[in-house]
């Protein structure tokens, strides 16, 4: 991403740095307690999104992060929500939403090893693809869909004209892309369980 100018990792020094170099402005939308912590360690002059407070309670420095945290919290207001993620995104970030499309800078190599990929599948250059997501990890597993939903789903999506359907999962997925693999042969494709989040997005 041309947009950003350097990574920091907390595996590398970040932590170090955060207790010595200063900030415009510092934005964490996560409400997990180590990336609030961090956030709220950080010297700048001034927070937007989430932070955490000497009682290690996670609070929203912003009007428009209390929407955010709050749906995290009670399901009851995630029901009601209408916004996509992207909006909450850019409204804690005091941005205005134009339904931008995300930013994602392929390399040439990342590029031919897709195409080589579609043409080992058998899938055309002007074939439409709906890639399936299998995938919460070990974080989110009460997010997942059974397998008999993501079945019964991905049948629905096979019958329809001009579409390839490619499923997509990971190593905590491993099981369950071997068992649909039984069950949907036709116009579907498996990424496998070994391929990375950058060769998946190409």
């Amino acid at each position: 991403n041309n947009y950003v100018d350097e990574v920091w990792t907390v595996e590398k020094d970040a932590i170090a740095r955060l207790n010595i170099e200063t900030f415009d402005l510092v934005i964490n939308t996560d409400a997990d307690k180590y990336a609030c912590s961090l956030a709220t360690m950080a010297k700048c002059k001034e927070r937007l999104g989430m932070a955490l407070d000497e009682s290690g309670i996670v609070y929203p420095v912003n009007h428009s992060a209390v929407e955010w945290l709050e749906m995290g919290a009670f399901d009851q207001y995630k029901q009601l929500n209408k916004k996509t993620y992207q909006q909450i995104i850019h409204e804690i970030c005091r941005l205005k939403y134009y339904r931008s499309e995300p930013i994602l800078t392929l390399s040439e190599k990342e590029i031919n090893s897709a195409r080589r990929y579609l043409e080992m599948k058998n899938i055309g250059q002007g074939d439409r693809i709906i890639a399936v997501n299998l995938g919460g990890g070990e974080r989110w597993k009460k997010k997942c869909w059974t397998k008999e939903h993501i079945i019964s789903f991905s049948k629905i999506l096979i019958s329809m004209a001009g579409f390839h359907l490619l499923i997509i999962g990971g190593p905590y997925e491993r099981e369950l892309l071997k068992e649909l693999s039984i069950h949907l042969r036709t116009k579907t494709s498996f990424s496998g369980h070994c391929m990375s989040l950058r060769e998946i997005a190409s």
